[in-house]
């Protein structure tokens, strides 16, 4: 069974997008719109990622707790 999101914003919000994400409401189809996030890769995956590849990169950058 697939889920379908009526609104974009909770389909954003559930692949863990802040709330001010700019989803292009009132520029961008809906239907483009949803293949954009169902194509995504979530901000907290992506910050994993570069923690466990590149600490190097994390480690200069201010804030960034290792």
């Amino acid at each position: 069974r697939i889920l379908l999101f009526q609104d974009n914003a909770v389909a954003f919000a559930a692949q863990g997008f802040p709330a001010s994400y700019d989803i292009g409401e009132g520029w961008l189809s809906n239907a483009a719109s949803v293949r954009m996030c169902g194509n995504s890769v979530p901000p907290v995956l992506s910050e994993a990622l570069v923690r466990a590849n590149m600490p190097e990169l994390c480690a200069k950058r201010k804030g960034c707790a290792a």
